[in-house]
């Protein structure tokens, strides 16, 4: 079908955006799907959007970096001393006589005042063992994701944070830093430090150093490269994914540890790459924008099993 109307590309176009930027809600995703079964010619567009995608990042590069930084500088408020607030979903006080548990159930995330002036905030799925007295805090993660805020703990003279991980153990003060449990498969801790400065003790090998702005994955006998902190990494504070030409394969992944549900993909899209900010609120909403967004098909088999295909 010819495209007469230059505007129903430019619709077509600002769908397209909006659907890749990560702030879409149930009502849009409704208007979307009036506006794209109104009539052959919004189908007509979509489609060759759809197919022209790599024509049309230079239009709409600009638009998702703008709304990518937008989100960075959010996050930079997240984790900087000022900015950490009640930001997540649920604030707990808790007493903090020593060995306190707190965990987080699967899509749930929390976030913690600690007595000493620092903040903990816990992503999913996460469970942390700590100690607090006069002098100093221990943190144990005992699995899932942390990102601690103890600026303040210099100012009121207390000693340094140590965290205790299944490879070995991290001290740190005055800083920000985000510390992610793999799981006993990968057996891979991970350490993002955005501000201050941390000294990280493998069980069974040599400390090292670790500076502000820098990431790297250790074992108990291995420690990787030390690299630029992912500006994305910091996203789920925000309850948000953000990737930048992610396999198919382990954003499923990713997004899988927000939800109960079962998501698989067939093998022949698991190497297809997306870019883009997606939810971790909805998992059905972003799976059904994910379809659209690379023309593959999306079957809900019961309430908490899908599966991502295409049809041959």
């Amino acid at each position: 079908m010819k495209l007469k109307s230059k505007s129903t590309i430019q619709e077509a176009i600002e769908w397209k955006v909006l659907l890749l930027s990560g702030e879409v809600s149930e009502n849009d995703v409704k208007k979307f799907n009036e506006w794209l079964s109104k009539n052959e010619e919004n189908s007509a567009a979509w489609s060759k959007i759809q197919e022209s995608h790599r024509h049309i990042l230079s239009t709409t590069q600009t638009i998702e970096q703008e709304l990518r930084q937008k989100n960075k500088n959010r996050r930079q408020l997240l984790i900087s001393a000022a900015g950490v607030s009640c930001s997540l979903l649920i604030y707990k006080s808790l007493s903090y006589s020593s060995g306190n548990i707190i965990t987080t159930g699967i899509g749930e995330q929390k976030e913690i005042s600690l007595p000493d002036g620092s903040y903990l905030m816990l992503n999913t799925d996460t469970k942390v063992d700590f100690e607090f007295n006069k002098t100093n805090t221990t943190f144990k993660l005992v699995k899932g994701e942390i990102l601690v805020n103890n600026a303040k703990t210099a100012e009121n003279n207390l000693g340094a944070l140590s965290i205790i991980t299944r490879n070995g153990t991290i001290q740190t003060l005055k800083s920000t830093i985000a510390i992610r449990d793999f799981g006993s498969d990968d057996n891979l801790i991970s350490v993002n430090l955005y501000n201050g400065h941390a000294v990280i003790s493998p069980d069974l090998t040599r400390e090292f150093f670790l500076t502000e702005g820098k990431s790297v994955f250790f074992t108990k006998t291995l420690i990787e490269e030390r690299k630029k902190i992912d500006p994305n990494s910091a996203a789920w504070v925000e309850k948000k994914i953000i990737t930048e030409q992610m396999p198919l394969k382990l954003f499923i992944d990713e997004l899988s540890r927000y939800t109960k549900s079962f998501i698989t993909i067939s093998d022949e899209i698991s190497q297809m790459t997306i870019s883009g900010t997606y939810s971790t609120q909805n998992i059905e909403m972003t799976l059904d924008l994910l379809a659209r967004m690379l023309s593959i098909n999306l079957k809900k088999l019961t309430p908490y099993c899908f599966i991502l295909y295409r049809h041959l």
